[in-house]
């Protein structure tokens, strides 16, 4: 977001000529967001079991904790963002691999038995 052209990351302008986004910014700000404060917001939810108004509003799943929900929601952002990414770039690099696994594995995992009835509102007390 420092330099929305790309250049101090050696990233190619041509690749943004996309009439949504001009330049770097505004996809740099939606991932910084999404996928950098919305994570560590999860990350202390999924921690500290604590209740938070706004973030049970965004919960779709009322029987757990809204930060249950919050890590299947950045686990389905991390994938739409890399396979737009590379559908963009109109090619595949290892990284767009990792994170294609990384988003699996975090939603494989927030899926197990075992998880789900960690982050049930009625055992909200119990340690993991």
């Amino acid at each position: 977001m420092i330099d929305p052209s790309g250049d101090l990351l050696g990233l190619p302008s041509d690749i943004m000529q996309i009439p949504l986004f001009p330049n770097y910014l505004i996809p740099g700000i939606i991932l910084l967001v999404c996928l950098g404060i919305w994570p560590l917001i999860t990350a202390w939810g999924l921690i500290t079991m604590r209740d938070c108004g706004w973030a049970e509003r965004l919960n779709i799943f009322k029987k757990l904790h809204w930060s249950w929900a919050f890590s299947l929601y950045i686990s389905i952002t991390l994938i739409i963002w890399i396979s737009v990414e590379t559908y963009i770039l109109n090619g595949v690099a290892f990284i767009h691999l990792f994170y294609i696994a990384l988003g699996l594995a975090i939603e494989i995992v927030t899926v197990l038995p075992h998880v789900q009835e960690a982050y049930l509102k009625s055992s909200a007390g119990n340690e993991f």
